[in-house]
């Protein structure tokens, strides 16, 4: 096993990039991009700075992987999620919603899938299958 150090209760393990450049990453994502590294520290409460000097990559680095995330989700609205179904009261029986709570909720997933990727919402096509019925978003 490589050279090891523990900083915040974390092990971190001495990594080499593809590019050869050496950095500290957490025991378990070695194999993982630093990116996702910083994204995991990060996730972890790690402040910008704690995560820059205890893995060796540049602060402005670890700022535009968590930036650009930042910048890549959709605003948060208030609304319920994208794929839960309104609240219009009980499922009829078997839990299965009706077709126009459905719908909906792939309309809403479609939308945020289409920001999600940058493509126009009609880039991105979703099905349903219940038993023998398909509820297809591109008709409703």
């Amino acid at each position: 096993m490589g050279e090891q150090r523990i900083v915040r209760g974390r092990r971190l393990v001495r990594t080499a990039s593809p590019q050869g450049r050496l950095y500290w990453l957490p025991e378990g994502q070695e194999q993982a991009s630093v990116s996702d590294s910083i994204r995991l520290l990060a996730a972890e409460g790690w402040s910008r700075a704690e995560i820059s000097r205890a893995t060796g990559v540049r602060y402005q680095y670890v700022r535009n992987v968590l930036e650009h995330d930042a910048a890549s989700l959709p605003e948060q609205t208030g609304t319920a999620s994208p794929v839960a179904a309104p609240e219009d009261g009980p499922a009829p029986e078997r839990g299965i919603a009706p077709a126009a709570t459905i719908a909906e909720v792939l309309r809403r997933a479609r939308s945020e899938i289409a920001a999600l990727a940058g493509l126009p919402e009609t880039a991105v096509r979703l099905q349903i299958h219940i038993e023998d019925q398909q509820i297809d978003n591109e008709i409703i």
